[in-house]
């Protein structure tokens, strides 16, 4: 996230690399990336986060726009949360890592969401809300899908202060792209 582009990380993702440049005009860099993890171990996050350089700033909030997507899976509500925690380094800018913690989950499920890459994603930040249009037109081309379950509006978390748009390409590609504005 710190020595790569934004444009080489699209690149990378897109089928057809050359709508990257296309696409990164339009964003303003890599905001995070984002995976799912055990609750059993959310209490190893707070030190694996300092050993990783970001020190102890880690914060939890309930997921909104994640939480859809798991209970569309589940065919229940699924309680998450997520642990976001975020570095400032002078000379890179800003690094942020979400981790979401689905509960209530069995583990053989949960281990199958996570080998499957559901909410594993790479964020980019806007300027705007009014160009989440614009980025879903660009990338559905690309073969990406919003989720069923987000119907391919952007969605909000309070909590958090994001609106975002996200896709995936499963099987094809595990990661997916998260486009958020923070307000």
């Amino acid at each position: 996230m710190t020595t790569t582009s934004a444009e080489e990380c699209l690149e990378q993702l897109l089928p057809q690399p050359a709508s990257a440049s296309t696409i990164s005009l339009l964003v303003s860099g890599i905001d995070h990336v984002g995976f799912m993890a055990a609750p059993e171990e959310e209490g190893t996050l707070d030190s694996a986060a300092a050993e990783a350089g970001f020190g102890s700033n880690g914060h939890r909030f309930p997921s909104t726009i994640l939480t859809k997507q798991l209970a569309q899976l589940a065919g229940r509500t699924v309680p998450t949360t997520i642990f976001e925690v975020v570095a400032d380094d002078p000379d890179r800018g800003s690094l942020r890592v979400e981790v979401a913690i689905p509960r209530g989950i069995e583990r053989k499920v949960l281990d199958d969401w996570i080998r499957q890459g559901i909410g594993a994603h790479l964020a980019f930040g806007v300027s705007s809300p009014a160009r989440l249009g614009e980025l879903g037109e660009l990338v559905e081309a690309q073969g990406f899908r919003s989720p069923a379950s987000l119907q391919g509006h952007p969605c909000t978390n309070p909590a958090s202060g994001v609106t975002s748009l996200f896709f995936d390409r499963r099987p094809a590609e595990p990661l997916g792209l998260e486009f958020c504005h923070y307000a």
